[in-house]
């Protein structure tokens, strides 16, 4: 998993306080490369959705077409500039 927005199971979750224990803690990734790691190593499976997300990571940001998040914007005056370009303000 990566990027802006990650949403789990509630029998993803489950199973990784069931399990987690099991998963490697001294890693150098970010929480969401983690737990996708983790959650693969413990046989839950993902379904990815790059399209419900404007990311320039994976692919272009653009703010005026509509989508769940932004990612990255790293300060207040890009995110407002996201966000009201989204909001069509």
């Amino acid at each position: 998993m990566y990027g802006a927005l990650e949403v789990y199971s509630r029998s993803a979750m489950y199973k990784y306080f069931g399990k987690s224990v099991s998963c490697n803690l001294e890693t150098n990734f970010g929480e969401d490369r983690f737990m996708g790691t983790c959650l693969e190593d413990i046989g839950v499976h993902r379904i990815e959705d790059f399209d419900m997300v404007s990311d320039m990571y994976c692919k272009a940001c653009n703010c005026s077409q509509y989508s769940v998040a932004y990612h990255p914007y790293k300060t207040t005056k890009d995110w407002l500039t996201c966000w009201n370009t989204a909001a069509g303000m």
